[in-house]
């Protein structure tokens, strides 16, 4: 089986909103505290970025544009920012693919000129700046064990002028210094055929191995229970720039795109006879459809989630109980959870967050708000549910 998938997505818009970007994504409201809450700065060169994040989607806008405008929760997510940098990482695009549900819908979207028009103009009030495509040959019986023999086969030609530039470049027929390549063995098993400072860089790797520690399984497979995965290795495109908006918009159909990689990395001796094992590859004449990954992101209730943030905090709360004692870290507790309902601009956002994050609880676990145990707390706080945009739906 040979799956295609778009496995990165960056882009540059300007003069837009947040709520803009979130709407053009199909990312619902009930998200957008996620993605406040997940902020942190990271200086870049000269200047510091303000980042916001979650299931692997990255929204940077300039630090000094964030801070000084003061904004409330709302007013965050309306207010037009000069420019927004959007990166999506693999993870991200599984989440969207969740949202989108379909087969290949997420990629047939994002590759459609027609649906940045809200952005503007493509090419100077939106910019794709990044595109990797992603092809997963899984239990392939032309050549199960592609990249280790690739490897051996540059192992065995390493000084051979036979196949080698001067410069030691790749003869391939097409760049006259030669291809640049440069090889990872050990625990992992890649090619990289390019440079990461060109606009097209070219992985191909044994992708089973990042599931494996000394060939036992050290986590789950991607794939369903009843499928036996024997071999697995990808190959991955990233392009960049001029390059990314080609590949993106030029090219529906994924197997145009593979058939555009084997032919200008086709790696040739200097007389431009094609290296053996790379023609095994694939027989064009019988160019089986490829598969697009319709796996996505299963997405954690609010439950879950808070689970994998206790866990992920444990040794700190430890910790401070170790120092304090149980009794001091519950009073502690008791007064973080006040904080919530707190009227003052500075906590009106997490307490807005906190009140989606129950509600949505609520649905997931289909219980009422007077199931939970801490409703008699909640009440003795006065908190505003309706203000806060809380609905009982077990009321309904």
């Amino acid at each position: 089986m040979v799956f295609g998938k778009l496995d990165w997505y960056s882009a540059m818009v300007y003069n837009v909103s947040f709520k803009q970007v979130l709407e053009f994504l199909k990312v619902e409201y009930d998200f957008y505290n996620d993605l406040i809450a997940n902020g942190f700065q990271r200086n870049c060169c000269y200047s510091t970025q303000q980042i916001f994040t979650f299931n692997g989607i990255t929204l940077e806008i300039n630090f000094d544009d964030y801070i000084l405008l003061d904004l409330d929760f709302d007013d965050i997510f309306t207010h037009k920012f000069s420019h927004i940098r959007i990166d999506i990482s693999g993870i991200g695009l599984d989440f969207l693919r969740g949202i989108f549900k379909r087969p290949y819908e997420l990629e047939l979207y994002l590759q459609n000129v027609q649906n940045y028009i809200s952005f503007g103009e493509l090419g100077k009030d939106v910019k794709i700046t990044r595109a990797d495509f992603a092809f997963d040959f899984v239990n392939y019986e032309k050549c199960p064990d592609f990249v280790e023999q690739l490897l051996d086969w540059f192992f065995k030609t390493e000084y051979n002028p036979e196949f080698r530039t001067s410069s030691g470049g790749l003869y391939t027929g097409r760049s006259t210094p030669g291809l640049k390549y440069s090889l990872r063995t050990g625990d992992q098993h890649t090619i990289y055929f390019g440079t990461t400072r060109s606009n097209k860089l070219l992985r191909i790797y044994n992708k089973l191995m990042q599931y494996q520690k000394n060939g036992v399984l050290i986590k789950p497979l991607p794939f369903s229970d009843d499928l036996e995965v024997k071999s697995w290795f990808r190959i991955e495109f990233q392009t960049r720039k001029v390059e990314a908006e080609k590949y993106l918009f030029g090219f529906t159909r994924f197997e145009d795109i593979l058939k555009i990689i084997f032919n200008d990395y086709l790696i040739r001796d200097k007389n431009g006879n094609p290296v053996p094992i790379l023609l095994d590859l694939y027989d064009w004449g019988s160019l089986q459809e490829i598969t697009y990954n319709v796996s996505f992101m299963q997405l954690k209730t609010v439950i879950e989630t808070a689970k994998t943030n206790i866990s992920r905090s444990m040794q700190s709360i430890v910790l401070y109980i170790a120092r304090y004692g149980v009794r001091y870290f519950l009073n502690y507790l008791y007064n973080e959870m006040k904080k919530l309902s707190y009227e003052s601009k500075s906590a009106s956002s997490r307490s807005l967050a906190f009140n989606i994050k129950t509600s949505r609880m609520l649905n997931e676990e289909n219980l009422c708000f007077d199931d939970l145990y801490l409703s008699n707390f909640f009440g003795s706080l006065n908190l505003d549910l309706e203000r806060l945009g809380f609905k009982d739906e077990s009321k309904n």
